[in-house]
């Protein structure tokens, strides 16, 4: 897959609202599982699809630690097979919001939130 130049305008709304993402996951009552997850699958896909020099990498760290132990107890090895078998229909769901959605700040805000103020 060829990869493009993620437009710096992009990087930042990613970085900005991954990152309100992940804060909010944080505040709800158990973890904010939904949201956690969002913010993973959005930083797995910016990984994938930009490199990980395109994204938030202490809030992709930081969300991906999180929801290890919220949603699989801790087991490194579940998790990895859970995202073996989701990355594909996951990344597909991304790949249709980032069409709809156009490029730049506003599909990096779609990746995460699902809708965006911009």
């Amino acid at each position: 897959m060829k990869s493009r130049q993620l437009p710096a305008s992009a990087l930042a709304a990613l970085s900005l609202v991954a990152g309100g993402t992940f804060a909010e996951a944080q505040r709800q009552p158990g973890g904010g599982g939904a949201m956690l997850e969002r913010t993973f699958w959005a930083c797995d896909y910016a990984a994938t699809k930009h490199g990980v020099h395109f994204t938030p990498m202490d809030i992709c760290a930081s969300a991906t630690e999180a929801l290890k132990h919220h949603k699989f107890g801790g087991d490194y090895e579940r998790m990895v097979k859970w995202w073996s078998e989701r990355k594909r229909i996951e990344h597909e769901k991304l790949w249709q919001e980032e069409q709809t959605a156009g490029s730049g700040a506003r599909a990096a805000c779609v990746f995460t939130l699902g809708h965006c103020p911009i």
